[in-house]
């Protein structure tokens, strides 16, 4: 199945598969908060890429206005080459 990448049909059209996660947001100045999207970025790389959106509950439903920082390429940078070995880039959208 190929990979979804349009950003805005993944918020338009919420739907979990094996390459697309949906998260609520995430206080990313949390080390243990940090650490667990590390793990789900390596799942993803591991399967082949992916992509996760921030923004929904668990019932794909939006969360509303992010109440933490926001999600920016080099928050997920800091993340990448901090807890995964080799560090990889990973592309980020906003919308």
């Amino acid at each position: 199945m190929a990979m979804r990448d349009d950003p805005q049909d993944l918020v338009d059209n919420p739907a979990e598969t094996l390459s697309v996660e949906h998260k609520q947001w995430l206080d990313l100045t949390d080390k243990g908060v940090r650490a667990d999207l590390a793990r789900h970025i390596a799942a993803l790389a591991n399967h082949g890429g992916g992509v996760i959106v921030f923004g929904f509950t668990d019932d794909m439903k939006f969360a509303g206005a992010n109440p933490f920082a926001a999600v920016d390429r080099d928050v997920i940078a800091s993340i990448v080459t901090k807890y995964l070995e080799p560090p990889f880039h990973c592309d980020v959208h906003s919308l």
